[in-house]
């Protein structure tokens, strides 16, 4: 199973503590969150299966498990 790197914005904090996802400020005023894929679901809908908004979304870098 492939993890995830969902970098946001500010504006996602309250959703990223409120969903107990696990992240750190990579720079000042931006998150990374890092999130287990599931099956099924493509990078985008992991989005809002986790509960962050596409909005507050950066980017999304898939790291390979090997």
């Amino acid at each position: 199973m492939n993890q995830y790197i969902i970098n946001c914005n500010p504006s996602a904090l309250n959703d990223i503590k409120e969903n107990n996802l696990i992240y750190r400020e990579i720079q000042p005023n931006q998150f990374s969150c890092y999130v287990d894929g599931i099956n099924g679901k493509s990078s985008e809908d992991l989005v809002s299966y986790y509960g962050l908004d596409s909005e507050d979304v950066i980017s999304i870098e898939t790291i390979n498990r090997v």
